[in-house]
């Protein structure tokens, strides 16, 4: 596949970057005394406990979400959701039950684990999509920013990269529900002067089956084979339940 242009130059993180730069160039022309270096010391505490406090976070919600399927018998991932696609039209779980579907949660701005993970579901499913045997397998890109992540925002943001991916946003009520349904983590951070931000969250795409129930989850370190053969094998040995 062809190399996808990441949004990185203009994007929040590529910006901050640029102030960080700019800035310790700036404090190099300064001669540091006593009072420079108490208040170097307090910004980084505070970077290190914020950083800290983010850490433990997600800890947190690795640990939830793996003893919420710890008994796949009693799966607490998934259920009913309502939001609108890229085109603007209202869709919901029940429009995806028939068919295998990979669901991750991100966010337009992201500089470069989101484009990574979409390019790398676009992958799987070119893969998987070479054997005729198989069953199609749709994906879904749900937002954890919708103040800036607007149908059309994500449809022009997945046609960078490809027409097989669905963009999902809604309204906080109708977004909150999903985020819940999937246990998914995301905190905004800091806006900077222009307004922009990263927003961080959990990185996992979810694999749901025909009955629209959880079969699995992907994490970044998994590569785009790992999860075609990871799908491949559970479309084989997947049988509805009566």
């Amino acid at each position: 596949m062809s190399p996808v242009n990441k949004p990185k130059n203009n994007s929040p993180y590529a910006k901050l970057i640029r102030k960080s730069k700019e800035e310790k160039k700036k404090a190099s022309w300064i001669k540091g005394g006593p009072n420079l270096y108490i208040l170097t010391a307090t910004a980084v505490g505070f970077v290190a406990l914020y950083y800290y406090v983010k850490q433990k976070m997600k800890q947190q919600h690795v640990a939830l979400l793996k003893n919420t399927i710890m008994d796949e018998e009693n799966v607490l991932i998934g259920g009913n959701w309502e939001l609108i696609n890229q085109d603007g039209e209202k869709v919901s779980n029940k429009d995806y039950e028939g068919d295998w579907c990979l669901i991750y949660f991100g966010f337009t701005h992201c500089p470069d684990i989101c484009p990574d993970e979409i390019e790398k579901i676009v992958e799987v499913m070119d893969i998987l999509g070479k054997n005729p045997g198989l069953p199609k397998l749709k994906a879904l890109f749900v937002t954890v920013d919708p103040e800036r992540d607007s149908p059309e925002s994500l449809k022009t943001y997945l046609a960078e990269f490809s027409d097989k991916i669905v963009g999902l946003t809604g309204n906080a009520d109708e977004l909150r529900k999903i985020w819940n349904a999937f246990k998914v983590y995301h905190s905004m951070g800091p806006k900077d002067e222009d307004g922009d931000y990263i927003v961080d969250h959990s990185i996992i795409t979810y694999l749901m089956n025909p009955n629209g129930k959880y079969e699995g989850h992907f994490a970044r370190s998994k590569t785009n084979i790992d999860v075609a053969n990871a799908v491949e094998k559970k479309m084989n040995i997947w049988k509805p339940k009566s």
